[in-house]
């Protein structure tokens, strides 16, 4: 047998991989890439043979409803996020008259079946706003919100997290 040279893919190899940060396992690789669906980089490293993937894939999906201060008013929240693709994620909040669309998702964490996702975006087309907003997937799910001036944006809003009266949100890990 030869050895081969030069640079390019040779293979594609599809896994799940399952386990925590810092968690690794023999390999034989001497260098990998490692991307997901969408074809977003997964932070990994690779040392003498070994695969580890560095940072946990943290996702939040879905959309639902509640009545966060009076049974007439109900506010909706919808999201897709993905900690390994962030620049395409997205959230929307509205309740009454007011309608935040993000504009940028800056982060996402999760424990315990909670994400909390933080942002920027427009309130009524209005620019300069962040959030932080919280999503529960458990029995109930819930949702909160809190949204904070900035910029052109003036508004100020904060809706504790309530469970929701219909919908339903996935939250992983």
């Amino acid at each position: 047998t030869e050895l081969l040279g030069g640079s390019g893919e040779l293979a594609k190899i599809q896994c799940t991989a399952v386990g925590s940060p810092g968690a690794s396992t023999p390999l034989n690789f001497t260098f990998a890439k490692l991307v997901d669906n969408a074809g977003e980089e997964i932070p990994s490293a690779t040392t003498a043979g070994s695969l580890s993937i560095t940072q946990a894939v943290v996702t939040a999906s879905g959309s639902g409803y509640n009545y966060p201060e009076q049974t007439s008013f109900r506010g909706s929240l919808s999201l897709n996020v993905n900690s390994t693709s962030l620049g395409t994620s997205s959230l929307r909040y509205s309740f009454k008259r007011m309608f935040l669309s993000s504009t940028s998702i800056t982060g996402i964490s999760a424990a315990g079946g909670t994400a909390t996702v933080t942002g920027a975006g427009s309130v009524n087309g209005v620019s300069g706003c962040s959030f932080t907003a919280t999503v529960a997937d458990g029995s109930p799910d819930a949702m909160g919100i809190v949204i904070m001036p900035g910029g052109s944006c003036a508004t100020s809003y904060s809706a504790p997290s309530v469970a929701l009266s219909s919908g339903n949100y996935i939250v992983a890990p």
